[in-house]
């Protein structure tokens, strides 16, 4: 399940991820508000974050999301991901690199920080 998140500024599109995440979570929550906050112009920073009960996503959420990344490649201004879930984190270590904008991975304890990081002004 993927559910927005409150009290971020209106060029964060901030999530939470639970459960599975399945293709309708990304079809009916996370690409619409992706595409609403594109609208307002200028770029978009994401805020991803896991619950202890996060289990994974599913093939059609895994096709979804790429799909998601490729289409707005250019439109992210930065990334954070707050989880503990070790192949998360070890599948963020390895494709950040590719990603053309800030990406940063911060342990769940540190969720505060990664709110600051990604409200703050962008370069």
């Amino acid at each position: 399940m993927i559910e927005h998140l409150a009290n971020f500024p209106d060029d964060v599109v901030a999530v939470r991820f639970s459960g599975e995440a399945s293709k309708s979570d990304y079809e009916d929550v996370f690409i619409p508000a992706v595409d609403a906050a594109l609208t307002k112009g200028g770029k978009v920073a994401l805020y991803y974050e896991t619950a202890p009960d996060f289990t994974g996503y599913s093939l059609g959420a895994m096709g979804e999301d790429a799909v998601l990344g490729l289409r707005h490649y250019f439109q992210f201004s930065r990334v954070a991901i707050v989880s503990d879930v070790g192949w998360i984190r070890n599948a963020v270590t390895a494709f950040r690199l590719l990603c053309p904008c800030p990406v940063r991975l911060f342990d769940v304890k540190d969720a505060s920080s990664a709110r600051l990081w990604i409200g703050t002004e962008q370069d």
